[in-house]
């Protein structure tokens, strides 16, 4: 048996080593963009946060003037309805009803046909119920064949 040994060298040869520097600077050049990718969409998210902090007090401003021009329309709506229930005074109040112009007015229509109806049949029962004009005629009795009696108070009644 021969004693061979051998010895291996765990330096790397020239060839590897340019091999990992040229490894190593790619990756180097890949974390460069990387840093700077990153740093370009931390950049358009403070933008994006600041458009949507914008963009919410823009909201709140909308939703206040839209609350506002809800009430102005609310109480134009009350006068409209207070006008229009003075204005028919045939119709009862509580028949006009509606929180928009148009609901008011479907209501008075409604309410008109109903108003008419009634009026219609109390005038038609009123007919039907009628008493002639003036006092019924007098009948008054013949004083013949009445007694005595009933003659003198015919005729007291008469004079009376």
């Amino acid at each position: 048996m021969s004693d061979e040994t051998t010895t291996t060298n765990d330096k790397p040869t020239e060839q590897e080593l340019g091999e990992l520097k040229a490894q190593l600077e790619a990756e180097l050049k890949q974390a460069e963009l990387w840093r700077a990718e990153r740093s370009n969409l931390e950049a358009e998210v403070q933008r994006l946060t600041a458009d949507v902090e914008a963009l919410k007090g823009e909201r709140d401003t909308t939703l206040e003037s839209l609350r506002a021009e809800r009430n102005n329309l609310e109480a134009a709506v009350a006068k409209y309805r207070d006008l229009v229930t003075a204005t028919n005074p045939a119709i009862p109040g509580d028949l006009i009803q509606g929180v928009t112009i148009e609901e008011i007015d479907a209501s008075i229509v409604k309410a008109s046909a109903l108003v008419e109806k009634v009026k219609a049949a109390l005038e038609n029962q009123a007919k039907q119920s009628s008493v002639p004009a003036g006092a019924p005629a007098r009948t008054s009795t013949p004083p013949e064949g009445l007694s005595s009696r009933e003659k003198i108070r015919y005729a007291l009644e008469k004079k009376g």
